[in-house]
């Protein structure tokens, strides 16, 4: 077994909430990246420079692949750091492993408040990508912003509206 354990600290005390409402999110987007692959990419609205639309084709290859890998790499690396994961609490695919401990709560019980690593490899290699995946995404989010209101307020076309489904 493995010679350390991974503290539940005050920080990952919203982690289930958190793996929760990404579980759902993932589901949206991975739809969403299925239809938008299947459908193609929009046209660009008006004559806009290369590079502008370089950077806009580049940025949304980002967000679609970063929102199918990052999802990924946070569940590998939450099975194999011992928290488990699962879909959407319907199906575990990888159940939590957890390691009793002598902590006791607010009315002296004990509870297996730590969780053992079943591969420590893995388990840095999920979290590392998944964090690298998130300052990205949220890099391109920032971009895919940005672009949308240069759209409408400078450009004064229809690609906000479009991308609103009003278009």
């Amino acid at each position: 077994m493995y010679e350390y354990t991974v503290k539940l600290s005050s920080r990952h005390r919203y982690f289930p909430l958190v793996s929760r409402i990404a579980n759902h999110l993932s589901i949206g987007w991975w739809a969403n990246n299925g239809w938008r692959v299947r459908k193609g990419w929009p046209e660009p609205v008006g004559k806009h420079n290369h590079y502008e639309l370089k950077l806009a084709k580049i940025t949304h290859w980002i967000l679609l692949v970063g929102s199918v890998a990052q999802p990924i790499f946070g569940m590998l690396a939450s099975g194999a750091s011992g928290h488990g994961f699962g879909i959407v609490k319907l199906i575990t695919l990888v159940p939590a492993n957890l390691v009793e401990t002598f902590s006791l709560d607010t009315l002296g019980c004990r509870l297996p408040s730590d969780v053992e690593p079943y591969n420590k490899y893995w388990m840095n290699i999920g979290y590392a990508l998944h964090t690298w995946i998130d300052h990205i995404m949220v890099v391109a989010v920032v971009l895919h912003f940005a672009g949308a209101f240069k759209h409408h307020l400078f450009d004064k076309d229809s690609t906000l509206k479009r991308m609103l489904g009003r278009g």
